[in-house]
């Protein structure tokens, strides 16, 4: 698959380009909330369910560890980034490409007999498969630049082997790579005055020209300039 750009307009300001972890992990939870109900059905007929039979998740946890909330229901899908994957690197235009890591995660709770681990399983299938095959659809709006995901790590053993008899966690790890994160060089001239009471205003601009020195040169008519 080639990368491919999927883009919304960013208002031009003195400021540049400006992404964070926030961004990457809208992008992902709009991925999943799109489309991750059509992979848990189709890991179901891959597994000879009847589609529809697994409860869809019932809650979404974002955080930068792999953790739920005692009140968050199960299935529960978590987004955990703890940063960077690798130092970001700017190009010869001063604009930065980074890559995030970020881990997905499924709890379930089943049993008896391991049921937990299995359905893990089938859950974390349906999530990998998600963002993969769906990272260049045009149908999400995001702020990134040329996106790309790609597919690190899998694990089930996030939890005690104990608990796999009724709860378990599968945890996908992917790198989320975009470019244009931040542009060397560019930021306003002067410190901004504070935002004042009413509408926020907009991100200031370039300043227009105060001064505009012009170089005259006399050339007589009857000669070429």
């Amino acid at each position: 698959m080639t990368d491919v750009a999927i883009r919304v307009p960013i208002e031009q300001s003195a400021f540049g380009p400006m992404v964070g972890g926030d961004d990457i992990e809208d992008y992902l939870q709009a991925v999943l909330e799109r489309w991750y109900p059509s992979y848990l059905w189709e890991v179901e007929r891959h597994t000879g369910t009847t589609p529809g039979t697994l409860p869809l998740p019932r809650a979404l946890v974002r955080s930068s560890e792999i953790e739920k909330f005692p009140e968050d229901q199960v299935p529960a899908l978590m987004l955990a980034s703890p940063g960077l994957t690798d130092p970001p690197v700017a190009d010869g235009g001063g604009y930065y490409t980074a890559s995030w890591l970020v881990n997905l995660a499924v709890q379930v709770v089943a049993g008896p007999n391991r049921r937990a681990l299995e359905l893990a399983r089938w859950y974390t299938l349906a999530l990998r498969a998600c963002v993969i095959q769906q990272q260049q659809d045009p149908g999400i709006t995001t702020r990134l630049r040329n996106v790309r995901v790609d597919w690190r790590d899998e694990r089930y053993d996030t939890l005690d082997s104990i608990d796999d008899r009724t709860v378990c966690v599968g945890r996908v790890e992917v790198a989320v790579t975009t470019g244009e994160v931040l542009q060397r060089g560019l930021g306003p001239l002067e410190p901004l005055i504070p935002p004042q009471p009413g509408p926020d205003p907009e991100s200031p601009g370039w300043p227009p020209a105060q001064t505009v020195i012009e170089t005259i040169e006399k050339v007589p008519l009857d000669e070429e300039p």
